[in-house]
């Protein structure tokens, strides 16, 4: 992942976890949405641009697709160009 920019780098924790054991869906999008403002800082896209240029921003659409579980004590990334977040 040398050529992407890491957005999100954090850990899966046993509350994020179903009776499954696996990371529950709210988990990874407030995961993702975190990744997404470290993304749009990183382009200059700042709380301070958007209240500076009177301008706001919504996610008006998600898709998800799981390409694998996470689990407790798992890192987590995610990093772009290529939208995929990962576990380990």
């Amino acid at each position: 992942m040398n050529d992407l920019v890491e957005t999100y780098r954090g850990m899966v924790y046993p509350w994020h976890c179903d009776h499954m054991g696996h990371m529950n869906v709210m988990w990874y999008v407030g995961k993702f949405d975190e990744a997404t403002w470290n993304l749009f800082a990183a382009v200059g896209i700042t709380t301070a641009f958007l209240k500076e240029n009177r301008r706001g921003m919504a996610a008006v659409q998600q898709n998800i697709t799981y390409g694998a579980s996470s689990s407790p004590a798992i890192p987590w990334r995610c990093a772009r160009p290529s939208s995929k977040c990962a576990s380990g």
